[in-house]
């Protein structure tokens, strides 16, 4: 899920702020000379997470940024937090780290 643009007013000559990081990628990159899949099956493949390392929220959906087990940070993608079913707890984990650097 690709998140939603901003929305609103603007006079003439200005610019809406974007709020999407400069290095936006999304799932449907190409993942050609890199490791494969760790599971495959019943017609779909599995990658694993080797960490989340940033967070965004735009329009309040929240995204991660993902880091791949054996993929460099060229492959770093953000998912939106529904797409992260199969990681709840190293969301957990990035939330709880965030709360502990802020306090």
């Amino acid at each position: 899920m690709v998140p939603k643009k901003l929305a609103g007013k603007r006079s003439a000559g200005q610019s809406l702020p974007s709020l999407q990081p400069a290095d936006w990628k999304t799932a449907s990159s190409s993942r050609s000379n890199n490791p494969g899949p760790i599971r495959v099956g019943r017609g779909y493949a599995e990658y694993e997470i080797e960490k989340l390392i940033d967070r965004i929220v735009l329009n309040e959906d929240t995204f991660y940024r993902v880091r791949w087990r054996g993929y460099s940070h060229e492959y770093d993608w953000w998912y939106h937090i529904n797409d992260l079913d199969n990681a709840k707890d190293l969301v957990d984990e990035y939330e709880r780290n965030l709360k502990e650097r802020m306090t």
